[in-house]
């Protein structure tokens, strides 16, 4: 497995310029490569059980973390407009 190297935290920031941390905090990776997002966290990104997350490595060594948490029920009427017809499930295409 590769590993990135671990650079001194300030250093990196100072290098990166990171933007000031809304929700800094730690988390502790298990044995069997599981780690608990803190609460912190799941509060502010409105994280629920059974939410889907997505996870990209930057080149710069940053993860980034997306949380799936649209409904489809949230999604409902998005795209009606006045004027057009509804289209029948069976006519869409997948």
């Amino acid at each position: 497995m590769y590993r990135l190297p671990r650079d001194d935290p300030i250093d990196h920031a100072r290098r990166h310029r990171a933007p000031p941390c809304r929700a800094c905090t730690e988390a502790a990776l298990t044995s069997k490569g599981k780690t608990t997002i803190p609460k912190v966290i799941r509060d502010s990104l409105q994280v629920q059980l059974g939410d889907r997350m997505t996870f990209t490595l930057m080149p710069d060594g940053v993860v980034l973390m997306r949380v799936k948490n649209q409904r489809a029920a949230n999604l409902a009427g998005l795209l009606h407009r006045k004027g057009r017809k509804p289209v029948p499930i069976e006519k869409l295409s997948r």
